[in-house]
């Protein structure tokens, strides 16, 4: 079971934070979890992966913590069949858009493109890690979209325990403990 280009029907587009980077046999032998994945990680066909290689490295470990946009692109062939396939439109951790030649056909390469992603979660993200109180944190995760909510769960859960430790230290400010930095 697998994220596939019919879940982005559409014209919808996923943005990903990555949480684990696995080998696995077959014909896609990369899979790639995330937040909110729901047992079902996105594992790129060879082109994809060759953008992956190509921005952030052969390390797949160290692509944990970061962000890529996904969307369906129609004109994904399969033979001479125009089958559908995911591709990333922006990724985190870039300094800038990052362009390579990809083969579409045999013999036939084209130029592609993947933009600077800056992660829309960043923001939500400094709210729940900077709650006060339990009911702050309650109060700002409420605030937030769906989506953000499946996303930012690790980090609530996270700040929510920061929290309670404070709040049992009996020499600590019940209320108030400093946000660690998120893990990436």
């Amino acid at each position: 079971n697998q994220l596939n280009a019919d879940d982005l029907i559409g014209g919808r587009t996923l943005t990903i934070r990555i949480t684990k980077v696995s080998a696995v046999p077959g014909e896609q032998p990369i899979a790639i979890n995330y937040e909110g994945d729901n047992g079902k990680p996105w594992m790129p066909c060879k082109s994809m992966r060759r953008v992956l290689v190509n921005a952030w490295g052969a390390d797949g470990s160290k692509f944990v913590g970061r962000s890529l946009t996904l969307y369906r692109d129609d004109s994904v062939m399969f033979g001479n069949i125009a089958v559908g396939g995911i591709r990333i439109s922006h990724m985190s951790d870039l300094d800038g858009p990052v362009t390579m030649s990809l083969t579409v056909k045999q013999k036939m390469k084209k130029s592609y493109t993947v933009q600077k992603l800056v992660d829309p979660l960043d923001t939500d993200r400094r709210k729940v890690t900077a709650a006060r109180s339990m009911d702050e944190l309650a109060a700002v995760f409420k605030a937030l979209s769906r989506d953000a909510q499946v996303a930012l769960s690790g980090d609530k859960d996270r700040r929510k325990a920061e929290l309670a430790n404070a709040a049992a230290k009996p020499d600590g400010d019940k209320l108030f403990t400093e946000p660690q930095a998120p893990a990436h």
